[in-house]
């Protein structure tokens, strides 16, 4: 990243390697401009958040024995013939949702439109700058 003179336009792009957290930064931020803060993609949040969190623990002097995994990469040892079912539970069905969402929709615009459009004005303020219709 270059700096240019203070009158000019902040220019920066920032680029990551597919399959990596190698991300580069280009591009030209004046000086004396307000700093700049970008939220890039990480690739395998779930395996950056374990290593952090272990570099973390360490770092406190806590020791943790193996290295960071992803769980999506586990092989799943659960024994499923010995599980039992605590709690079950059966949400609307998602037409319905739709359904009432429509039906509010199709209420609250016309009532609107009514109480907004439906008003009679004074002959006087029609042409009014700041009238509400």
């Amino acid at each position: 990243v270059t700096a240019p003179v203070t009158d000019s336009v902040n220019d920066i792009s920032f680029y990551r390697v597919r399959g990596t957290n190698t991300i580069y930064v280009r591009g030209a931020m004046s000086v004396g401009k307000k700093e700049l803060t970008e939220s890039v993609a990480i690739d395998n949040p779930t395996l950056f958040t374990v290593t952090v969190l272990k570099e973390i623990l360490e770092s406190k002097g806590i020791r943790v024995n193996g290295n960071p995994v992803d769980a999506d990469e586990l092989k799943d040892s659960l024994k499923y013939d010995n599980v039992q079912q605590l709690a079950s539970f059966t949400s609307v069905p998602y037409s319905v949702m739709v359904e009432q969402s429509i039906n509010k929709v199709r209420t609250f615009i016309p009532n609107r439109f009514t109480a907004r459009w439906g008003r009679k004005a004074p002959e006087e303020d029609l042409w009014r700058a700041d009238a509400p219709w």
